[in-house]
């Protein structure tokens, strides 16, 4: 059995096909769409994280900033936005999200690397333990 009862077989959703309306995770889903995701945006902008961005895509000078494992924060600000756009399309929010992809495709290698760390402080060493 597997416990959707005998002989009946449960098949996953989409996630375009989910959304969460009330409630306690509403709410706060209503919170993030509205602020929250704004507020990250910013605080990513003031650590330094996205300018490591525009350092590797050689659109600005300077020194990297962060833990090497900071360009994880951007990538997860932009797995939430996207999904907050898949259910909620806001103007400002697509607009930020092109914005960031676009620096994104400036900042990686022609072969497909983007770690902002080698990238700015072991030029030319991709794809190794270091």
């Amino acid at each position: 059995m597997n416990g959707a009862g005998q002989g009946q077989v449960m098949e996953p959703l989409p996630p375009q096909n989910v959304r969460v309306t009330g409630g306690f995770w509403g709410h706060w889903l209503e919170v993030n769409r509205r602020r929250a995701i704004f507020h990250q945006w910013e605080q990513l902008e003031a650590s330094g994280c996205i300018d490591n961005f525009r350092i590797a895509a050689g659109e600005q000078a300077g020194f990297r900033q962060g833990w090497f494992f900071a360009d994880s924060d951007a990538f997860k600000w932009l797995d939430a936005a996207s999904r907050i756009l898949l259910h909620d399309p806001d103007p400002a929010l697509a607009s930020r999200v092109d914005s960031f992809l676009a620096l994104l495709a400036r900042a990686q290698m022609p072969g497909g690397y983007l770690y902002t760390y080698n990238q700015i402080h072991f030029p030319g060493t991709c794809w190794v333990n270091l």
